[in-house]
């Protein structure tokens, strides 16, 4: 960070009283191509993945997940049949990312559920599931 503005400006979704993501906000920026499907898609990882889940075991089980849910391990096979796929992996992280903090780039993922918990995780992620 610059400045300590800018270092507020990058953590403010860690404090609940400064989040208030709507649906139609977070259906803007992940601009799902199934909405249904997106909703089973997180109504799954609310089941499947516990937020205490330790990093290095959250992307493996992240990724088996999003391929169950149709989306494509990679960009370069995502690009070959687009309309097989919802997307790719990173298309899948990003819906989280959007969930819990209404930005396509944050820190790392895996970590940041952790810092966040389980019940603001859980809180968040609801709106679609």
């Amino acid at each position: 960070f610059y400045c300590w503005k800018q270092a507020w400006d990058e953590s403010q979704f860690y404090f609940d009283d400064l989040f208030n993501l709507t649906v139609d906000e977070a259906l803007q920026i992940i601009a799902p191509k199934d909405e249904a499907k997106l909703r089973v898609f997180v109504a799954a990882y609310l089941n499947e993945i516990s937020p205490n889940t330790p990093a290095a075991e959250w992307f493996p089980a992240f990724k088996e997940l999003a391929l169950a849910h149709g989306y494509a391990k990679n960009p370069k096979t995502y690009a070959k049949d687009e309309d097989a796929y919802q997307g790719h992996i990173a298309d899948a992280a990003n819906v989280l990312r959007v969930l819990l903090t209404g930005r396509k780039q944050t820190p790392d993922l895996a970590q940041m559920i952790q810092v966040m918990g389980a019940e603001r995780v859980q809180q968040r992620l609801s709106i679609l599931a």
